[in-house]
């Protein structure tokens, strides 16, 4: 089996409507050019790019890559699979962007520690068109790999343009780079199109005990399915690649085994959950929920939304100090499980023992944390900080009945 099945052939096929115009080489300085590239004779590896518009300098775009790719060597296992980076400046108005090539190895999956990019090589990233490109490649770890790539989009053009002002979509702009932030050098890329009407979805990362093997302990997978416009939860299977050869079409191609299922539910425009769960492979009886954030500025178009209720609850799995404002003074701990998430009439909710939950109401649209078997009255009521990766809360401390609306004076607090 290929690593993209027929859902994404029938959404190559169709006709695009209301896409926009997309003849001659596009401006590099846009964020359309973000989403899946692949070369068809040698499926089974592919990129994932995201361009971040004017992040450098007003007129200079940050091009960042991703290359999912195999060993050199005889195909094999998942320990020949391989991974790559890559990053540079896109200027206003040229279609070429100069990159320097990286590589990040002696990882965990999932986990700790955090890894560091090495420079292996350099290359060129030239647009033909908002649907077609090439890319040239020259490594300097000794290997002496050079080659040239013609690349093509996966799935249809959302909102790339050329000689145009180009379009957004509150849907596409969910797509591009997803990580945590305290095990960097690992991470999601996810293309959400809706054209199609389907998500791809990469994962960067490396074998469960990876930290002592070099490039083999590195892993990537991927995940697909359907996508339905304005909805904020996408599920699809997740599949180990095996087979291949860097560059090199193979025959027989690459076969993808499934290796289980992930769900990646966005809270905001820049906060994510992430949930998989493993049934064989590597990884097998892996499971669990990781709490994801946007790498860089959230793109024009992405506007508000009400958060998933259960993601938003997901949010709040782990171990929290609650304080005065001004930090000096601690009033409470807690530390809550997604094993332990239910259901209710306003929301979801996760318990920490007996009698205290924390949640996100729907009906007042807030967060909120309350324990009744301790401090019966009081209920904490709070916003996550806006700032990127800054796993902190503010909000109010009330003293009142928890059947009544008279909320009283509000009490400031700060928890983390």
């Amino acid at each position: 089996m290929k690593w993209f099945d027929a859902v994404i052939y029938a959404a190559i096929s169709i006709c695009i409507v209301g896409a926009p115009r997309a003849y001659g080489a596009p401006n590099v300085n846009q964020h359309g050019l973000t989403g899946s590239w692949y070369e068809p004779a040698t499926s089974g590896q592919g990129f994932e790019l995201e361009v971040f518009p004017d992040l450098v300098a007003p007129g200079t775009a940050l091009v960042q890559g991703a290359w999912f790719t195999y060993d050199t060597a005889a195909t094999g296992g998942v320990e020949r699979q391989r991974w790559y980076t890559f990053a540079g400046n896109g200027v206003s108005g040229q279609s070429n962007v100069q990159v320097t090539i990286y590589r990040n190895i002696n990882g965990n999956f999932n986990s700790l520690p955090i890894t560091n990019p090495e420079v292996v090589g350099s290359g060129t990233l030239a647009f033909s068109d908002c649907t077609t490109a090439t890319f040239i490649y020259s490594f300097s770890d000794g290997t002496g790999r050079t080659g040239s790539i013609p690349l093509t989009r996966l799935t249809p053009n959302v909102t790339c343009s050329a000689g145009v002002t180009p379009l957004t979509d509150s849907d596409f702009a969910l797509s591009g780079n997803w990580f945590r932030s305290n095990i960097s050098g690992q991470g999601i890329v996810v293309e959400i199109n809706p054209i199609a009407s389907i998500f791809f979805l990469t994962w960067y990362t490396y074998a469960r005990s990876g930290q002592t093997l070099g490039a083999t302990g590195q892993r990537w997978f991927t995940a697909q399915g359907a996508f339905a416009r304005g909805s904020r939860s996408v599920t699809g299977p997740l599949y180990e690649t095996t087979g291949g050869l860097f560059d090199q079409p193979t025959s027989p191609g690459p076969s993808s085994l499934r290796v289980g299922t992930a769900t990646m539910s966005f809270v905001s425009c820049n906060s994510a959950l992430l949930e998989y769960n493993f049934i064989s492979g590597g990884n097998i009886d892996k499971s669990g929920a990781t709490q994801i954030s946007r790498i860089g500025p959230v793109p024009h178009g992405c506007g508000a939304f009400p958060p998933d209720a259960r993601a938003a609850t997901l949010q709040l799995v782990g171990s929290w100090k609650l304080y005065t404002a001004d930090e000096q003074t601690l009033l409470a701990s807690y530390t809550f499980t997604s094993s332990q998430i239910t259901q209710g009439v306003n929301g979801w909710f996760i318990r920490a023992g007996i009698g205290a939950q924390a949640g996100y109401n729907t009906t007042t649209s807030s967060y909120y944390m309350i324990d009744l078997a301790k401090e019966t009255g009081f209920v904490w009521e709070f916003v996550f900080d806006s700032v990127p990766n800054d796993h902190r809360i503010n909000g109010c401390r009330y003293h009142y009945p928890t059947s009544s609306t008279n909320k009283g004076a509000c009490s400031q607090f700060v928890g983390f």
